[in-house]
């Protein structure tokens, strides 16, 4: 599920700021095999079911550190803690502080092996639900949302084949209710649960899209105001490469043909956005396998018509980059390309100048956000957490079991970064305002422990 909002125009590529990258990423992570989601955890301390919680920064020099403990991811202490200098505030009781900023914890189920989290505005209540994308179980797991931070599960869960990799939502069949879409690595194919009204959702229908599709996206690509079917399969099918699934919608529930295009080895990711500013969406996809000691993210040129021309670039990213997202990171106007690399445990950024091109380091490869002690990057997301115009970055780190937040510094790629322990092994997020205060809250799901972990935004004290 990619962050990308609206319309970009071409705008000017910032300078690298290479004296703001202060080295490279560190190459030592765990290396997993075939898109594995098994993982051995080596940073969370568990004993039973507790875990340590600890928050920190680090800016100057300077550091501040809260804790809390948790039992079975959910808070049971709470710290409020400030930061050093002139800047420090106080954060209510009960909240975490993350420098100029405060977030209340806590936990929901979210039901077994929880491997994608989206969350949508379902009920049309004006209120923000949380549905998740579920490995081992079949129920598709839905928490509606009261607006307050609050959620409560429906009675009754669509039921989704075993091996679901991703969700996502959308109105597919014109009716003006959102349907939930998924992703089935596992039977083949992807899945469109129609949304019925009052909480409730019918039986799937299957849609073809390859015969693994791992993720999958809603996007009006030929502009005829229905949403068309977007998939990443590691295997489209016979006498087909490995490739991107594009299936344009009709409006009312149906789709067209696949019209399959190559992106490369072992697909993993994509996200779409207007890359080049001419009006049609592009495509920006991972992929996973690699003989070389790297991975490559593909971008694809959309015609406007539904479909993708021949022309495409390859970027080189870290080896293992599963994650990538189309966003204006660097708040130029034109969007860019991160990347999240569980292998080398690094985020890799590729500035967009808006007109279709992405800037590299001077090797030629991708640049890193270097950001220390950064282990085992699953998920990334990017939004403007402080409402100071910059945006900032927020992942999710399955080997250590944290998320982390870095706030952006002005006039610099990277920032501060504040920790905070969540479930085991969290593998995905979602941003959005939970609690109505009109500041983005963050939504972590853990996959072994099958819990949402919630960071929501409150306003410090004084």
């Amino acid at each position: 599920m990619s962050f990308v909002t609206g319309a970009y125009r071409p705008g000017a590529l910032l300078p690298l700021l290479s004296a703001l990258l202060t080295g490279a990423c560190g190459d030592s992570g765990p290396t997993t095999t075939g898109g594995s989601d098994d993982a051995t955890s080596t940073d969370a301390t568990s004993s039973g079911t507790e875990a340590s919680a600890t928050t920190n920064s680090t800016e100057s020099g300077e550091s501040a550190t809260t804790s809390a403990t948790t039992s079975g991811g959910t808070t049971a202490g709470t710290t409020a803690g400030a930061t050093t200098g002139d800047d420090a505030i106080l954060c209510p009781e009960g909240a975490i502080n993350f420098g100029e900023l405060c977030f209340l914890p806590d936990t929901v189920g979210l039901g077994m092996s929880p491997a994608s989290i989206d969350s949508a505005d379902l009920d049309l209540d004006g209120h923000l639900d949380v549905f998740a994308a579920n490995l081992s179980v079949n129920p598709q797991r839905v928490l509606f949302g009261d607006g307050a931070g609050q959620f409560s599960e429906i009675e009754s869960f669509p039921i989704a084949p075993v091996g679901q990799r991703d969700v996502t939502a959308g109105d597919v069949n014109g009716d003006g209710l959102p349907d939930l879409v998924g992703a089935n690595v596992v039977v083949g194919y992807v899945t469109v649960h129609p949304g019925l009204g009052a909480r409730e959702f019918g039986a799937f229908t299957p849609v073809a899209a390859g015969v693994k599709p791992r993720r999958v996206e809603l996007a009006d690509l030929n502009d005829d105001g229905a949403l068309d079917l977007l998939a990443v399969s590691e295997d489209p099918g016979p006498e087909a490469a490995e490739g991107l699934i594009i299936r344009l919608g009709d409006g009312e529930g149906g789709f067209a043909e696949e019209s399959v295009y190559a992106v490369g080895p072992g697909p993993y990711d994509v996200a779409y956005g207007d890359v080049d500013g001419d009006g049609a969406l592009d495509v920006a996809v991972t992929n996973y396998d690699s003989e070389d000691e790297y991975s490559d993210v593909v971008v694809r040129y959309g015609d406007g018509q539904g479909g993708l021309t021949d022309q495409s670039r390859v970027f080189e990213v870290a080896e293992g980059s599963r994650r990538v997202l189309l966003a204006d990171y660097d708040d130029d106007g034109a969007l860019d390309i991160l990347t999240a690399s569980f292998n080398q445990s690094a985020i890799g950024y590729l500035p967009g100048d808006g007109d279709g091109d992405f800037a590299v380091a001077s090797d030629g490869e991708w640049i890193p956000l270097q950001l220390e002690d950064v282990t085992g990057v699953y998920d990334i997301a990017v939004r403007d957490l402080n409402a100071d115009g910059r945006s900032d970055l927020v992942s999710v780190h399955r080997e250590s079991g944290t998320v982390a937040i870095v706030l952006r510094a002005e006039d610099s790629l990277v920032g501060p970064r504040y920790n905070y322990i969540t479930g085991l092994y969290p593998l995905t997020l979602t941003v959005g305002d939970f609690n109505g205060d009109a500041r983005p809250d963050i939504a972590v799901a853990s996959s072994f422990s099958g819990a949402l972990t919630l960071l929501l935004s409150t306003e410090p004290i004084g």
